[in-house]
């Protein structure tokens, strides 16, 4: 009967192990993040965000396909490569970032500046109760899944 009990024990430490290392759950999320829309909802220093300048939309999609992000910074689109480590969550955007080139006023054109200067400057992503964070240096870009407005 012992022998039983520690068989027991035994295969429930072992499948509760396999369960943990399986990737049962969305990497460096609770929710799926790739090849979802996103809005961006507050960006900057964590301690003082700032909110996007109403009547801009700057979003945000992680496209799995072709390893490419895509979006619109506020005034023009954007697109370019990311990689993420789905183990440490680690991401990188760098300078491969490419723009269309139509001219907006300010300061339309200084958030899309800084936008995509944090994007540049991406090191890790997370997602958490629907938000999608990018943490960029010592700041922040938050984003909750875009629904088109009717």
């Amino acid at each position: 009967m012992k022998r039983f009990y520690c068989f027991i024990v035994v295969a429930a430490s072992l499948t509760l192990m396999l369960l943990a290392g399986c990737g049962c759950s969305q990497p460096c999320g609770d929710v799926p993040w790739e090849d979802i829309p996103w809005e961006l909802t507050a960006y900057g220093n964590p301690d003082k965000l700032q909110s996007p300048i109403n009547d801009t939309l700057v979003s945000i999609q992680f496209i799995t396909q072709s390893n490419q992000i895509g979006g619109t910074a506020g005034c023009n689109t954007y697109f370019g490569q990311y990689i993420v480590d789905k183990k440490t969550c680690t991401l990188t955007i760098g300078e491969s970032i490419a723009t269309t080139k139509k001219a907006c006023g300010q300061p339309v054109m200084e958030q899309e500046t800084k936008y995509l200067n944090l994007l540049k400057a991406a090191t890790r992503l997370s997602v958490k109760n629907e938000e999608l964070r990018i943490t960029c240096g010592n700041e922040v870009l938050l984003f909750k899944k875009w629904v088109e407005k009717k």
